[in-house]
C-alpha cells in the first residue's frame, strides 16, 4: 500500500476507534473528552487534506508510532500553542468588526 493512503487510513481508523471508545462512555465523560475529540478531528482533517505535500521523512515519522493520532494530540497538549490562544485572539479582535 501506498505510504500516504496507509497514513489517511491509519488516522482515520484512529479517529473512528477512539469516537467509538467514547460511546463506551457516560453523557459526562463524553463532554469532558470533547476537547480532545474536537483536537484529533483537527490534526485528521489537516493530514488528509496536506498529505501530497508531505515530504517522505515526514511521511515515515507519522506513520512509525503505533498510536499516530495520540502522539500528535500529547504533542499538541505539550506544546505552548493553544487553541485558547487562537480564541482569545478572536475575542480581543472582535471589537474591529464595529
Amino acid at each position: 500500500m501506498e505510504e500516504r493512503t496507509y497514513l489517511v487510513e491509519k488516522v482515520e481508523r484512529e479517529l473512528d476507534e477512539y469516537k467509538n471508545h467514547l460511546m463506551s462512555l457516560s453523557k459526562e465523560e463524553i463532554m469532558l473528552a470533547s476537547y480532545q475529540t474536537s483536537i484529533k478531528e483537527c490534526i485528521t482533517g489537516y493530514i488528509v487534506s496536506e498529505i501530497d505535500t508531505m515530504s517522505d521523512e515526514l511521511l515515515f515519522a507519522l506513520t512509525t508510532p503505533q498510536n499516530t493520532l495520540e502522539s500528535l494530540f500529547a504533542r499538541y497538549m505539550s506544546s505552548d500553542l493553544s487553541l485558547n490562544n487562537i480564541v482569545r485572539d478572536v475575542v480581543n479582535d472582535y471589537m474591529f468588526l464595529f
